[in-house]
């Protein structure tokens, strides 16, 4: 996940192995999550994401090292266009990464670019998840074009098709620096042993370019 110069100061969890965790800030689900941001204007609502990320996450002590949170489907709604205005204005305060659930919606990318143009924010700051669900390469591409970052997330067997034709789309346009790959790790009871041998196949069926590597 790219991380701006403040973001590094995030109180980030480090396990044995040298691999480093990162919490989120932010309102995944508003309603759920955070029902204060339905009447909160993005001001509040990026003043109280900059509390998490300067005192901790919820009296933890934990800071966040990302904002992550949702869009719906179609047009950004009043509350979606909110939250991509608080994001741009926490960022500038902080220098989190935006991790903006989005899925196939390239609309709402071009939306959340604009906003974050209008806030004064580099699209460098905007993570695309889940853009491996739009079905337009071409405007993937113009995404990454713009600046943003591509995370294509999900990579399973059965999702490796889309993933292997979008890389080498990003890669022909020289954006493949701005490509997150995620694999689908979500464990159920008994379904553990399952979930990584399908991403082993995956991942040894996923196509090396000749230059760069994806994996």
């Amino acid at each position: 996940m790219p991380r701006g110069a403040a973001s590094r100061n995030a109180l980030w969890g480090r396990g044995l192995s040298g691999s480093v965790l990162a919490s989120r800030g932010g309102s995944f689900l508003a309603s759920a999550e955070a029902p204060s941001a339905l009447s909160e204007d993005a001001g509040q609502i990026a003043a109280r994401w900059l509390a998490e990320w300067s005192g901790g996450i919820a009296g933890t002590g934990l800071r966040p090292g990302f904002i992550k949170f949702g869009v719906d489907s179609g047009p950004l709604s009043a509350l979606d266009r909110k939250l991509v205005q608080a994001a741009a204005r926490a960022h500038r305060r902080c220098g989190l990464t935006l991790a903006v659930h989005t899925g196939g919606n390239p609309g709402a990318i071009s939306d959340q670019l604009a906003i974050l143009r209008t806030e004064g924010v580099a699209p460098q700051a905007l993570v695309w998840i889940h853009a491996n669900q739009c079905s337009d390469d071409a405007a993937v591409l113009a995404a990454a074009s713009a600046g943003a970052w591509i995370s294509l997330d999900g990579l399973a067997a059965d999702t490796l098709d889309r993933h292997s034709a979008l890389c080498p789309v990003l890669q022909g346009a020289g954006r493949l620096s701005q490509t997150l790959l995620s694999p689908r790790r979500q464990y159920l009871p008994g379904q553990r042993q399952a979930a990584d041998e399908g991403l082993h196949g995956a991942v040894h069926r996923f196509p090396a370019p000749p230059q760069e590597r994806w994996i």
